[in-house]
């Protein structure tokens, strides 16, 4: 899989993860409760040295359209929406100075 996703990247000349040098950054545990994955988030990020970090989550909301997927999609979706707009993760963010990038950004 991964030989046919580099192929098509370079055939569509696409950037791939492996193109760019970054740190994985581990947000939270799913299985936690909301306020417990907002504590991860922000130990994690005070956690940070200097570098380049990719995180990728799905925001979303726990609606109609995503309460028809299996499973607990709808409420983890919500959960990263939530946490992403939690004012107590703001803060952590700015008092760590990380600044935030799509991922245009990184190329």
């Amino acid at each position: 899989m991964a030989a046919l996703v580099t192929k098509l990247a370079h055939e569509y000349h696409l950037k791939t993860e492996g193109d760019i040098q970054t740190k994985r950054f581990r947000g939270w545990e799913n299985d936690s409760l909301l306020e417990q994955k907002v504590e991860q988030f922000i130990t994690n990020i005070e956690q940070l040295t200097p570098g380049n970090y990719l995180f990728v989550e799905h925001p979303g909301l726990d609606g109609p359209e995503m309460q028809a997927v299996k499973g607990n999609v709808a409420i983890n979706r919500q959960h990263v929406t939530d946490i992403f707009t939690h004012p107590e993760v703001k803060k952590a963010l700015l008092k760590k100075g990380v600044q935030l990038v799509n991922y245009n950004d990184l190329f």
